[in-house]
């Protein structure tokens, strides 16, 4: 586990600060910088892949669809509705 966390820390840190930047400073919506941070959420679902345990799987799921909303103007997938697992989507 250690070596799962030692090889992804990076890659977690930079998405975690594109997202802090999509926040605070990226207004566009619709900018190349956006669609650059929209991609946030495949690093996590990468990241916690590695482990099929129950728990993983749920951190899986809240990582990459954390983004989803129920109207489907969300992302990565654009899901809607009953298409999204998470019980408390945007």
């Amino acid at each position: 586990m250690i070596d799962i966390i030692t090889h992804y820390w990076p890659r977690f840190i930079v998405s975690l600060l594109f997202a802090l930047y999509s926040m605070y400073i990226i207004k566009d919506r619709y900018s190349i910088e956006y669609e650059v941070i929209k991609t946030h959420s495949k690093y996590g679902d990468a990241l916690l892949s590695h482990n099929e345990s129950e728990i993983m799987t749920i951190a899986r799921i809240i990582a990459y669809e954390h983004h989803e909303r129920w109207d489907g103007k969300g992302y990565p997938r654009g899901l809607r509705g009953k298409e999204i697992r998470m019980k408390y989507a945007d």
